[in-house]
């Protein structure tokens, strides 16, 4: 059973086109359970991507930003998000001086009804799975039906650390009850997200280019070619998303690089601020340091010791 306990979350590998490339669970049960400490993350952050699995997420300490395609949430202790699949996501502290926490279970739409093929899964999952009206939905303690999947995900982390005898079976049926809930009270939006999807498609394609060419000497003209937007668009379409422009995010990015490959190479400073797009030591070390507060190689030697599992 020790191949279902919680997992600390580190860094999410994607594919060039942002996928998640984890597994999410086994086969035989398509689910895994994540804990989400900021204090732990080479980067402090839980950087964009998607999957085609479904996705709760629940704040145990401290307040963060959940940020879905162009929109974004701020959830608060206690509360908490659910993401459909296919959707581009990512969460960050929303205090820099915050190391808040927080724990995320992602699970095939299939735990929630018995099969793929099931009448039930047809009827009750895949719709609003394959439902682009259906991006995202914050969980409020003070909304009674809310408040009920909320302490389902607290019964369900309960469960992961526990796993008593029949725990995939209690895991499932939890699923089950929470998603019932979920689908007796939600409310379409409706000819709304059209542009709003067209617009993650944008995001995507624009984040994927600098994920895949960070270490290159990458201009706006290049970002916005990527999803055939206007300089201008570009840009809206950035500070709408993240609040940042989009150089502004391709420095953020770089220095999120940056900082995996001092906690998890032995690559010299000067050598890890090249791989990243940095053309010099010194402009390296200063960007590294006004993001983090402190310089590189002290950022390397704190981080330096085994990593708790």
């Amino acid at each position: 059973m020790e191949r279902y306990r919680p997992i600390h979350t580190q860094t999410i590998a994607t594919d060039g086109a942002l996928r998640s490339l984890h597994d999410y669970g086994k086969p035989d049960f398509p689910a895994r359970l994540y804990l989400d400490d900021f204090a732990k993350m080479p980067i402090g952050r839980v950087s964009w991507h998607w999957h085609e699995q479904l996705e709760f997420t629940y704040v145990l300490k401290g307040e963060i930003d959940y940020s879905v395609g162009e929109r974004q949430a701020r959830l608060r202790k206690g509360e908490g998000m659910f993401v459909n699949a296919g959707r581009l996501h990512m969460f960050r502290p929303a205090w820099e001086s915050d190391e808040p926490l927080a724990f995320s279970l992602v699970f095939s739409p299939a735990m929630l009804a018995h099969g793929a093929e099931s009448a039930a899964y047809r009827k009750y999952v895949l719709p609003i799975a394959q439902d682009r009206s259906v991006p995202f939905f914050p969980l409020r303690r003070d909304v009674p039906w809310q408040r009920e999947i909320l302490d389902a995900l607290l019964h369900l982390r309960d469960l992961f650390d526990r796993q008593p005898f029949g725990f995939e079976l209690m895991v499932q049926t939890e699923l089950m009850r929470a998603w019932q809930t979920l689908l007796l009270n939600l409310k379409r939006q409706d000819g709304q997200d059209t542009a709003a999807g067209a617009a993650e498609e944008r995001l995507k394609k624009m984040l994927a280019l600098i994920q895949a060419r960070y270490g290159e000497a990458l201009r706006l003209e290049d970002i916005a070619a990527a999803a055939s937007v206007s300089k201008s668009e570009c840009i809206r379409c950035f500070k709408k998303a993240l609040g940042l422009t989009p150089v502004e995010y391709l420095i953020e990015y770089r220095l999120t690089r940056a900082a995996e490959l001092l906690a998890g190479t032995d690559l010299p400073v000067f050598e890890v601020g090249l791989r990243c797009g940095f053309e010099s030591a010194s402009y390296f070390a200063k960007m590294f340091r006004r993001r983090t507060g402190v310089t590189p190689l002290a950022f390397r030697r704190r981080r330096e010791g085994p990593v708790p599992g």
